[in-house]
């Protein structure tokens, strides 16, 4: 009889009671490892989420401004107060152009006009020098 010969075949095989404990340890960790990839899933999928929601905004922001040719900026404008016709003007200026952006009535207390003080230098303690 020559030499023995082996083939591979499936076989049924019981688990022994320690077999049984590392398989139910091992079986433990990878659940909390998909629970883990799962939170994870779950994070990323909301970071791209409201990536994606504040790109979204961004390029109808862009293409509002591009079908409108403005948008509306906050801005310091000058104040004009026009006497002769009791208006207060609101100018802004931007590239050499000055644009009137907003007018209104001037109030009781703007008509009145400022009056300009020549100073004079102060000499000697006499009010009546000061005031002259």
């Amino acid at each position: 009889m020559p030499g023995k010969e082996y083939a591979s075949k499936m076989v049924k095989v019981n688990f022994t009671q320690g077999e049984m404990v590392d398989l139910g340890g091992r079986l433990a960790e990878q659940h909390q490892e998909f629970e883990d990839l799962e939170i994870q899933k779950s994070a990323a999928s909301s970071d791209f989420t409201s990536r994606i929601k504040a790109t979204r905004l961004a390029i109808a922001g862009s293409f509002r401004k591009i079908k409108d040719g403005f948008e509306m900026q906050r801005h310091d404008c000058l104040v004009e107060y026009d006497y002769n016709l009791s208006m207060v003007h609101y100018v802004f200026e931007r590239n050499g152009l000055r644009t009137i952006v907003e007018q209104r009535n001037m109030t009781p207390a703007e008509r009145q006009m400022g009056l300009e003080f020549k100073k004079r230098p102060f000499s000697g303690n006499n009010f009546e020098t000061f005031m002259s």
